[in-house]
This record gives C-alpha cells, structure tokens and sequence, in this order.
C-alpha cells in the first residue's frame, strides 16, 4: 500500500559513546576526521533503523566514497555490495573498506544503476542516497532494484531533491504497490517492501 508519512519528531540516534563497534574506529579515522563520524554515524544507525537491517546482505547502488556503508558496517553484522558507475569512487570505496579492515564484509564492483550486473532475488536489502537525481532514467534504476532485492526485502532511497512528487509518480510507474515516502523535519526518504514469497 502507497502511503506518505510526516514526521515532525525523530528519534535521537544512539550516542556515539554507546556505539557497539564492529572494528577499531581509529583505522577508520585514518581516513577521515572525528568530526565527519560524528556526523555520519548517527545517520548509518537511522538508515540501518529504517532498514531494519542487522544482519544478511545489503546492495548500495550509487555508493559514491562508501562512508556510509563503512559507518554501518561499525553497528551491523551485515555484508555490502558497494556500486557505483563511476570508477574513481569504486577504487576509493575498496581502498577503504581495506583500510577499515572491512574487506572481508564490504566489495565494489562498479555497475549502472539502471542495468545491474546481478542475478534478481540477490540481495536482502538495497539502499541509494544521494544517487538517484543523478540516474539518466530512475524508474529503470528502481525496477533493477527490485528485481535483485529477494522477497521480503527492503529498499531504501534517500536524496530525491525537491522532485517529490516526480518520484511519487516514478513510484506509481514502476508498478510496486508496497512503498512509503517519508517527510523528516530533517530529511525525506522513500521506502520499497518486497513481498515475501508465501510458502
């Protein structure tokens, strides 16, 4: 069911002293500042919150550096798939999940959102943020990303601009019925729901 939601109050993230860490975060810092993690922390728990993600695979599509997938990575036992078609950010993104000594749990491969180089019902969550506005054709990009989500799977995209109502229409388009749209006093975001397989 197609719903739009507006939230005025959102839940604080987990102080970062709280945090569980899955790695030492000074390897982590070697790369970026104290600063920039606490910035970027408490958003990777709010997406991995929305997600509901602890554990199992996650695709990001449009990955950029993979700072986020890096921050979610410290309070998850996930695995990443980082994606990007621009091969200066995938580089950047493997340099650094090998310097978080992540390399185990995080790899890049470089792919068009709109044509996706993996087999469909692949992956137990995808994300996209801050990639979107940037796809030549953004409803193909979510179709993909549907078809390699597996039943009962999650996709979360944030960083659609001002164009919510072209993305509500997208959305309408791709032909999935279970998505939500969100409006943050912070941030807005979108949600797709893939309906598990009845047994």
């Amino acid at each position: 069911m197609a719903t739009v939601t507006d939230i005025i109050h959102v839940p604080q993230p987990m102080p970062l002293d709280q945090v569980a860490y899955r790695f030492d975060p000074s390897l982590f810092l070697s790369r970026h500042d104290e600063n920039w993690l606490a910035q970027i922390l408490p958003y990777a728990q709010r997406v991995l919150s929305i997600l509901g993600a602890k554990q199992g695979t996650l695709l990001d599509v449009g990955c950029g550096g993979a700072g986020l997938d890096m921050c979610m990575a410290v309070t998850s036992d996930l695995h990443f798939m980082c994606t990007d078609i621009n091969d200066d950010n995938v580089a950047y993104a493997s340099e650094s999940a090998k310097d978080c000594g992540l390399q185990d749990r995080v790899s890049t491969q470089q792919a068009d959102a709109q044509a996706l180089p993996f087999e469909g019902n692949t992956f137990d969550y995808v994300m996209s943020t801050q990639s979107i506005c940037g796809w030549h054709n953004p409803q193909k990009g979510l179709e993909e990303c549907y078809r390699v989500l597996k039943p009962g799977g999650r996709i979360f995209v944030r960083g659609f601009g001002d164009r919510f109502r072209n993305f509500w229409d997208i959305l309408c388009d791709t032909g999935v019925k279970d998505f939500e749209m969100v409006h943050a006093n912070d941030m807005s975001w979108f949600t797709i729901d893939k309906p598990a397989e009845r047994s």
